[in-house]
């Protein structure tokens, strides 16, 4: 008995010493991540059709034709589409980029002879960001369908400082080629370019 008194005592002993050793303290963690300049990159060179082909028909003057790009040319084949889209990483709330958009000339044959009266129409969906605080503006902003003029540039798609971070996309869902009544046409092919130009500021930042 007198062997468990005293080991008893001891314990309470040692819980008052605890006890009375109690302090408070504070104490602070920092956490931080660092964001790198990743670029950025216009897709459009593996997204936009490099070709349109509208096909062969008879030659007639009176009526007019309307034709859609397709795979092949054969109008109950799918309609060629394609995407524009802009990959701004860089992380810099003053860059800007913009992409402009000019058919060249007016379709014609390889002696140069114009294919007159005649359009290219390019139908579009709006443009989508995965950013709710960017402003996209620009032809391609809003859905419809943009009817090109030969040697007219159009500013098809641009953000401001700090507008266009992120991802930006349009889908272009058809390209159709219309030729008025009353058109002189020679037994030849007739052909046109479309120049897409992708641009960005500060210019060093693009890849």
């Amino acid at each position: 008995m007198k062997t468990k008194y005293i080991l008893s005592t001891v314990v309470l002993a040692g819980a008052l010493f605890i006890q009375g050793s109690i302090a408070l303290a504070s104490t602070t963690t920092t956490g931080g991540l660092n964001y790198e300049d990743a670029g950025i990159t216009f897709n459009g060179e593996n997204t936009i059709p490099t070709s349109l082909n509208f096909g062969a028909l008879s030659i007639q003057t009176t009526a007019a034709e309307t034709r859609t790009a397709t795979t092949t040319g054969t109008q109950s084949d799918g309609a060629t589409t394609g995407t524009v889209t802009v990959s701004d990483n860089r992380g810099d709330a003053a860059g800007e980029w913009s992409i402009k958009l000019t058919q060249e000339s007016q379709f014609a044959a390889t002696t140069g002879e114009a294919l007159n009266n005649t359009s290219l129409i390019i139908s579009h969906d709006a443009a989508v960001t995965n950013l709710t605080e960017n402003t996209i503006a620009g032809n391609f902003a809003t859905a419809g369908d943009l009817a090109l003029i030969p040697g007219t540039t159009y500013d098809v798609l641009n953000a401001g400082a700090g507008e266009g971070l992120g991802e930006t996309s349009v889908d272009l869902s058809q390209f159709a080629m219309n030729i008025a009544e009353n058109t002189r046409k020679l037994a030849t092919e007739y052909t046109t370019t479309l120049d897409w130009t992708f641009s960005s500021a500060p210019a060093n930042s693009a890849k």
